[in-house]
Parts: structure tokens; C-alpha cells; sequence
């Protein structure tokens, strides 16, 4: 049965109405990992960085990282994403820039031609006064968006 309302009871907020003078719906939780209706599933992403300000490298895989997030919740409304920045020190900076889903690593979700490799980095080198080699993910560098959007994608049907 649908009931329908007089404009005159709902109020906006942003773009979603809402009821006036009705209790909100109860929150979603988060039960084990089933993907019923009304249980909030939870994503731990875990993002690994050496440099999020001077690295491009970094700082773009990070914009791409929200980019992507921001995509797949529109579309994956029974999830929650918990993201965690985490600096690494110089002696990990060969594994700059990092993504982790729930601990696994996003390199394990994308095709091998596009796994990352270590390459020579500019910025760190410049900021460290040395020649480094940070990881890189295909001709852009940075972890793409549609690198994390297929990670994700994959990542939730384990």
C-alpha cells in the first residue's frame, strides 16, 4: 500500500523530505556482513602516503581515493566507508602511495598490466634531497578512480 502526503507534511532538508511530526527511521547498523536491507555493511579503507602535500603522486591518488568513494556510495547505499590516513616512514616510502580495503591490498583486486611498480619519484626526491622510487599505477602514477571503483566492486562480492 503506498500512502501518499500532503506536501504540506514534509519538510526538506537538502534533497531528501522528511515527515514532519514522525520519528526518523532507526539507524543503520552494522551486523555481521550480509547485505540485507537495513544492516549497514563496513569498508575499512586504510590509505598509505609518504607525502600528501609536496607528492602529486600521493596527493592525486588521495583526491582520486574521496573521488571514488563519494561514486560508489551513491550507488552502494547499504555500506559504510571508514577511511584512515596513515603517513609512512622514509624507510617504507617504496610502498607510497598504498590502498587498503579491509586490510588487503588494492593490487590485488586490478589487472596485472595495471599493478603498481616502483618508479622514480620527483617530488620525494626533491623533498628528500635524494633519489627515491615510490609505486606507481599505470601511465598516470596515481591510483586511479577506476582503479578504486573496480577494487571496491570486487572487494564486496568476497
Amino acid at each position: 500500500m503506498v500512502e501518499l502526503l500532503d506536501t504540506k507534511d514534509l519538510k526538506s532538508f537538502g534533497r531528501n523530505p522528511v515527515r514532519v511530526g514522525f520519528p526518523p527511521p532507526a539507524p543503520l547498523i552494522h551486523v555481521g556482513s550480509s547485505p540485507t536491507r537495513g544492516i549497514m555493511r563496513k569498508i575499512n579503507i586504510t590509505f598509505l602516503y609518504f607525502d600528501d602535500k609536496v607528492c602529486s603522486r600521493c596527493a592525486m591518488s588521495e583526491d582520486n581515493l574521496n573521488e571514488a568513494i563519494n561514486q560508489f556510495k551513491r550507488t552502494h547505499r547499504d555500506f559504510e566507508i571508514v577511511v584512515k590516513k596513515q603517513k609512512l616512514p622514509r624507510r617504507k616510502i617504496e610502498e607510497s602511495p598504498t590502498i587498503l580495503l579491509d586490510g588487503t591490498d588494492l593490487e590485488s583486486y586490478i589487472p596485472s598490466a595495471s599493478k603498481p611498480k616502483s618508479d622514480h619519484c620527483d617530488d620525494c626526491s626533491c623533498l628528500l634531497n635524494s633519489s627515491v622510487s615510490c609505486r606507481t599505477y599505470g601511465n598516470d602514477k596515481a591510483v586511479s578512480k577506476s582503479q578504486i571503483l573496480m577494487a571496491l566492486k570486487k572487494h564486496i562480492k568476497h
